[in-house]
């Protein structure tokens, strides 16, 4: 299927600057906090306190 039609004669190409616009991230800032010690981070999953969330699979706690 060709949903976007960029093959058919006469349609504009799909490039930047022609019917195509470059997407705008928006990230907001974050507060400095102390990263865990390696041994806590690979435990984590991450150095990044902020970062660190548990995972549930199927809801139960497994650890």
């Amino acid at each position: 299927m060709n949903f976007c039609k960029c093959s058919e004669p006469g349609q504009p190409l799909a490039k930047p600057g022609g019917y195509l616009f470059p997407g705008i991230a928006t990230i907001p800032l974050q507060e400095w906090e102390e990263p865990f010690s390696p041994e806590e981070g690979l435990k984590q999953g991450t150095v990044f306190p902020v970062l660190a969330m548990p995972f549930f699979a199927g809801g139960e706690i497994h650890g």
